[in-house]
């Protein structure tokens, strides 16, 4: 997916946040619980996802691998209805990325893919237990914000349609980010339906659960 630059204020203790893709693989430092690659898509594929009829949004929950990513969300959006075009090719390009990105990451051999679309924000919380690892992100639909305390009196970091983030399953303090890692925020006027992609490791027998240090350039 083509981006532009766009900007975080500082970002509280824990959370690393970097306009490159690299920023993702700080994650699995002991002091990181969360990486963000903050970006922005550009305004004409965030206009045509976000014309999109609710009904046309293709959605799936896979397991599979990496390097088979693109080809299945290829499949999904021809399921979908959705027609061949430069702004379907940036959505299923994209996800493939992503999905790249992380297995390196992770160091996983296969990984559970969600395409969720939801019809409210109350429905984009963390409804499955995270599992060493997870990346998010929400293509279309409310702004989401990562908590970074479990009390809730710590600010958290706002996340923009299409920014990737992965969260750890708990932060260097203990706190188990299985409590509440991510949230919607509150919208004003009609809700738009989202579209929201969530990625989780599934390793093959023996293979270690710790996210480790990785080779990803």
């Amino acid at each position: 997916m083509s981006i532009q630059q766009a900007r975080l204020p500082s970002p509280p203790s824990g959370i690393a946040v970097a306009e490159t893709p690299f920023v993702l693989s700080k994650v699995t430092a002991p002091a990181c619980f969360a990486a963000v690659w903050q970006r922005q898509p550009l305004a004409s594929f965030q206009m045509w996802l976000d014309a999109l009829c609710a009904t046309s949004l293709p959605s799936a929950r896979l397991i599979l691998q990496a390097e088979t990513v693109k080809e299945a969300m290829t499949h999904l959006c021809q399921q979908a209805g959705i027609p061949d075009c430069r702004e379907r090719n940036m959505l299923t390009g994209d996800i493939a990325a992503l999905a790249h990105i992380f297995a390196e990451i992770a160091r996983c051999d296969y990984l559970r893919l969600r395409l969720t679309v939801c019809d409210g924000p109350q429905e984009i919380t963390a409804d499955a237990p995270i599992e060493n690892a997870r990346l998010v992100c929400v293509y279309r639909g409310p702004q989401l914000e990562i908590a970074q305390s479990a009390d809730g009196h710590t600010p958290g970091t706002p996340i923009a349609n299409g920014v990737p983030f992965i969260m750890r399953e708990t932060d260097p303090d203990g706190f188990s980010a299985k409590t509440l890692p991510y949230h919607a925020l509150p919208t004003t006027g009609a809700p738009l339906s989202s579209l929201v992609l969530t990625l989780d490791p599934v390793r093959a027998p023996g293979r270690t659960t710790a996210p480790k240090p990785n080779t990803y350039h």
